[in-house]
């Protein structure tokens, strides 16, 4: 009985210690699908934006660097 007690005190205990993780940080967990898309094009843009201020964009590939 004292090691079934035992281990339903270490269950618990995990149980607890992963609840308290996300309660404080709440942004990490019940992100839907949408706003996953939504921060990740923000990020891109941010990206492509400093990119742009940098001028550090290649040149577009014409259709003969292509072929």
């Amino acid at each position: 009985m004292v090691e079934i007690l035992a281990e339903k005190r270490r269950f618990f205990d995990e149980f607890a210690k992963a609840d308290h993780t996300a309660n404080s940080a709440p942004e990490a967990f019940d992100i839907t699908e949408a706003e996953l898309a939504r921060e990740m094009i923000a990020a891109e843009r941010e990206r492509l934006a400093r990119r742009i201020q940098t001028k550090d964009v290649p040149s577009p590939a014409t259709t003969e660097e292509i072929s």
